[in-house]
């Protein structure tokens, strides 16, 4: 895997990362938002309910109870808070309020399950507001109450001894319920009811929206820090990189493959060999009597020579053949899917070639050329060297400036 490749990866994660964590936060704040959304209408419902019982006890109630043998339902605070807010309700489907207690004069007011519960929360806490989240017919509702307690002595006059109470209103209740309040006493509760679907899936329609934003920033930062990089970056790193790959395979002097980068794409070379069964030569060269030129010339002609061998090896050879310098005046051309005749051949023509023109101090110079053919199987690569050295041990030794093999 390339730098460029982890680079973009790198980004990536740290992109993706970036953006579930935006999520996770916003996605908190959106429903803690809708959360208090909702706590505020539960809020304007309970101020509703609370503002009708206290008009019902301050102004009603003293019109209605003029007749102390019958007994005026409507003068009840918590009935007329009750039922105005049922009317209003109907135009607020899922929202409810109740007034509940453990003991109700009205069994239809008995405080049952969350209810119950949340009246209990009330009397054992003493504190003045509580809310639940609960999850009824598949959408998640929010419940708040707050504690009716005994604060008025003039309560106990229907809510205390059941002989003190009005004989209208045991004619209508019994005399059974609603009865042995005390002072200070949490008797039961005000409860308001809301769903929150409504405002929790506008919360996830900005939490969408939000996310779709931040991809697009995202990805536009993404991409305009990918192309930063890579021009800042990653290309001069690219080129720096090559140019040691390349320095670390070439000879300095020649600008052919190095010892080192001529095996190793000499190994590759077999390898691929040895798998498509194809034929594969090498041959050895080297500049006959080369101590001589640098004696006579100068070593500055020595490399002029080794530079101008290079140059015209190289422009009779096939693109897939492989020249390298072993070392000194020494080189080797790979021949790949090439036979020992076709090598032959070609290795004929060239040191002609090499020999034919003088070269840059004025002077023609002898090439002495080995070639050997891969034998297949599982010959090594230093075996073939050492065949194609061998013959060109023995072009040298029968004369020079010739080629065998």
């Amino acid at each position: 895997m390339n730098l460029k490749t982890r680079l973009n990866i790198a980004l990536g994660a740290c992109a993706v990362s970036a953006v579930l964590l935006a999520g996770l936060y916003m996605r908190g704040q959106l429903r803690e938002r809708a959360l208090a959304e909702v706590q505020r209408e539960a809020e304007l419902h309970m101020e509703a309910a609370t503002a009708l019982r206290s008009y019902t006890a301050d102004h009603v109630r003293p019109l209605l109870n003029t007749d102390p043998t019958h007994f005026q339902v409507a003068a009840v605070p918590s009935f007329a808070a009750t039922t105005a807010m049922h009317e209003l309700h109907r135009r607020y489907p899922g929202v409810s309020y109740r007034e509940v207690a453990l003991n109700p004069t009205n069994p239809a007011n008995q405080a049952t399950g969350i209810h119950a519960e949340m009246v209990e929360a009330l009397r054992s806490s003493g504190v003045d507001t509580i809310q639940r989240q609960t999850f009824e017919n598949g959408q998640e509702m929010l419940y708040v109450a707050k504690p009716l307690r005994v604060n008025d002595a003039a309560c106990l006059t229907c809510h205390g001894e059941p002989a003190a109470a009005p004989t209208a209103m045991r004619a209508l209740y019994s005399d059974q319920h609603g009865f042995g309040w005390r002072m200070g006493e949490t008797v039961g509760a005000q409860v308001v009811s809301l769903p929150m679907t409504v405002p929790l899936e506008r919360a996830q329609q900005s939490l969408w929206q939000f996310l779709i934003g931040a991809c697009a920033v995202v990805l536009t930062v993404f991409l305009t820090l990918n192309a930063m990089l890579r021009r800042v970056l990653l290309n001069p790193i690219a080129s720096h990189h090559g140019e040691l790959h390349r320095q670390a395979r070439e000879d300095e002097l020649t600008r052919a493959i190095n010892r080192r980068g001529f095996l190793e794409a000499a190994e590759a070379a077999l390898a691929r060999a040895r798998a498509n069964g194809e034929q594969l030569s090498l041959a050895m060269l080297d500049v006959d009597r080369f101590k001589q030129i640098n004696d006579q010339h100068g070593h500055a002609a020595g490399d002029a020579v080794l530079r101008e061998l290079v140059r015209r090896v190289q422009s009779r050879v096939r693109g897939s053949d492989l020249l390298g310098r072993l070392g000194g005046d020494e080189f080797a051309l790979l021949l790949p899917d090439a036979s020992l005749d076709h090598a032959r051949q070609l290795c004929a023509a060239l040191h002609a070639t090499l020999q034919r023109e003088p070269y840059p101090h004025g002077e023609t110079v002898g090439i002495s050329l080995g070639v050997a053919q891969w034998q297949g199987g599982s010959e090594a690569l230093s075996c073939l060297l050492a065949r194609a050295d061998q013959a060109l041990y023995d072009a040298k030794r029968s004369g020079r400036g010739r080629c065998v093999g």
